[in-house]
């Protein structure tokens, strides 16, 4: 159970804040860190696939499920970089949220995560950068393993 005392206690009101809202100051924190081309990549992935998306929505109401089907629809269109980029945007946002104790949990934490069953693993990468869906989705299937290994790669 959540304990004030504990400090595990999240006001459910605190998650009422736009993503679009904690979004702009993570950039701000990012610009005064990061090499002005580095900066300008997340500030155009920002601005180009997760603001437009993601910028009216309550952290709180921010769902895992959601964010794989966005980084499913990203990857049919984009390069490899460019979703694990704009999905590194995204979870940096949401990283400042839990940390801030707007949410109790990231909910794209393990979107990366190594892909274990057999069905994930037939999902094509060519060598275009660009994900190859099949035709039928597989259950388990989870692009993020398979776009970093092809953008690393």
């Amino acid at each position: 159970m959540a304990s004030i005392s504990e400090r595990t206690f999240i006001d459910p009101r605190s998650g009422d804040v736009l993503v679009r809202t904690l979004g702009e100051a993570w950039l701000l924190d990012q610009q005064s860190i990061l090499k002005p081309s580095t900066f300008h990549s997340i500030d155009s992935s920002w601005r180009v696939h997760v603001e437009p998306r993601w910028g009216r929505v309550k952290v709180a109401d921010v769902r895992h499920s959601d964010i794989r089907a966005w980084v499913g629809q990203l990857a049919t269109e984009r390069s490899a970089t460019t979703v694990l980029r704009a999905h590194g945007v995204l979870s940096g946002v949401l990283d400042v949220a839990a940390r801030d104790r707007r949410i109790a949990a990231k909910p794209c934490a393990r979107c990366a995560d190594a892909a274990t069953s057999q069905e994930a693993a037939r999902i094509p990468v060519p060598r275009s950068g660009r994900i190859s869906r099949p035709a039928v989705p597989v259950p388990g299937d989870d692009l993020l393993p398979h776009l970093h290994r092809r953008a690393l790669g």
